[in-house]
């Protein structure tokens, strides 16, 4: 199987988008009543577990 290679600035930019979807969907949003992403999606689905999107 042949290996992938990165270069570093692709390395970065993949860094920087998990960074950004961190901050995005784990940190609280005022948009939506202060609660997480993850906590709007529970409670649009009658509070059934979202663990698999974690």
């Amino acid at each position: 199987m042949k290996k992938a290679h990165f270069t570093d600035s692709q390395i970065l930019a993949i860094l920087k988008q998990a960074e950004l979807w961190t901050y995005n969907n784990e940190r609280p949003n005022m948009g939506i009543g202060g609660i997480t992403p993850i906590q709007k999606l529970e409670k649009l689905n009658n509070g059934n577990s979202t663990d698999s999107l974690h």
